[in-house]
């Protein structure tokens, strides 16, 4: 890990930020960005595999059509498991009113507003700790959100991946535990497992990008959440480009030359108590100032001596106390269902598709303009596309 001898400070639309004087990113300022009102829905999907070292990442499942989110709590989520995101959605996006946050911005800053290193930062690579609400460890989450900053429009993949392990050696002068190679728990030993999205052209100078992923119904499952006391961690990862080897249209490998351009995701705090007031939040899950950039040199592998960071810093907002306070994470929200696997054909949430969904499912065909039941896609109809999706699967019991 870096040392430093000095903390920098700036002052940034009106909030303090003072950097940790150990693991800080050297020549890069923290500065703040807002939201562009561009929102991307992955329009499809595919499993990877990834290399012990990191450093491979190979599609090994057919691409799939993506779904939409768009229903209050998600298409087939009904909460967050982790949210270092936080932001009001309906501000956001009229059509995607995820509400599963403060509904404000706690730093001093325009609500939509997020930390970011500057407009000629390169970061297409990131990998955060991260730790789940306690219930939802082990669950499977089928819809994610991720704020990312992109600087030139282009085609986007974005790579995310969870694992259960992120390392035990710690440094003494600084409490972050960066993995090495002689560390046997590297996030790779722990894989969870991982899906690369396509988001078709997304990026633009004006402001930060919302991507959403729904997966639901995937028979292949979701993203696993890390449990443990230590949690895991969450890979990040964006390309630009890929290579087809099997001539299905589609990329399946993914290299060091197939990174984004001036692209880096943006960063938020998630610590639930406000102020010390010991008045919590409904942003669940929790992260610590463990977090690798691939930047020196960007080789698609992690570093301890020159790419493990600690994203300290002292920020002006409410929520700054506790432990880890100040603590930035890749700005990411993982949704899931409290019963358990999404079963997008069942109306009632009764378990199976049966006669009484595709009843009321047909007592709202038509439907648009609002959220009704049926609208199985979350686009805010009831239409064909939502009656195929349920015929698709009538008479089956639910995973």
């Amino acid at each position: 890990m870096r040392k430093f001898a000095l903390c920098s400070l700036a002052v940034i639309a009106g909030a303090c930020l003072t950097a940790n004087a150990e693991g800080l990113k050297p020549n890069v300022t923290l500065q703040s960005k807002e939201y562009s009102g561009q929102v991307k829905h992955a329009q499809r999907f595919a499993r990877v595999s990834i290399s012990p070292d990191l450093r491979t990442v190979t599609a090994v499942g057919p691409w799939i059509e993506a779904g939409v989110a768009g229903r209050d709590n998600g298409f087939c989520s009904d909460h967050v498991a982790y949210d270092s995101l936080d932001a009001d959605w309906s501000a956001l996006d009229p059509n995607n009113p995820i509400l599963e946050s403060t509904g404000a911005n706690m730093c001093a800053l325009p609500l939509t507003s997020r930390y970011y290193f500057g407009a000629t930062a390169n970061n297409p690579n990131s990998l955060d700790d991260m730790q789940v609400a306690p219930a939802d460890e082990g669950a499977e989450s089928f819809e994610v959100l991720m704020a990312i900053n992109k600087e030139i429009n282009q085609q986007t993949y974005i790579l995310l991946a969870t694992f259960d392990e992120v390392g035990t050696t710690a440094d003494p002068n600084f409490p972050i535990a960066c993995f090495t190679a002689s560390d046997p728990t590297v996030p790779a030993a722990g894989g969870l497992g991982g899906f690369i999205l396509d988001f078709g052209l997304a990026g633009t100078p004006a402001g930060w990008t919302l991507f959403i992923a729904s997966i639901c119904g995937n028979p292949d499952g979701g993203w696993i959440m890390p449990s443990g006391a230590d949690g895991g961690a969450v890979l990040t990862r964006v390309f630009k480009s890929g290579t087809d080897t099997d001539g299905d249209g589609f990329p399946d490998e993914f290299a060091v030359a197939d990174l984004g351009d001036l692209t880096q995701p943006m960063l938020w705090e998630n610590d639930n108590e406000v102020g010390g007031t010991g008045i919590v939040t409904d942003r669940p899950g929790s992260t610590s100032p463990i977090h690798w950039d691939d930047d020196t040199p960007m080789d698609l592998t992690f570093d301890v001596a020159a790419e493990c960071f600690g994203y300290l810093f002292t920020l002006t907002c409410p929520w700054d106390a506790g432990p880890n306070a100040g603590t930035l994470a890749t700005a990411t929200q993982f949704l899931v269902s409290a019963g358990g696997t999404p079963c997008p054909g069942d109306v009632d949430g009764d378990g199976d598709v049966d006669l009484q969904d595709l009843a009321t499912l047909l007592a709202n065909f038509g439907s648009s303009g609002g959220t009704f039941p049926g609208d199985l896609d979350g686009d805010g109809d009831v239409d064909l596309q939502d009656l195929a999706t349920l015929l698709a699967a009538f008479g089956q019991p639910c995973p």
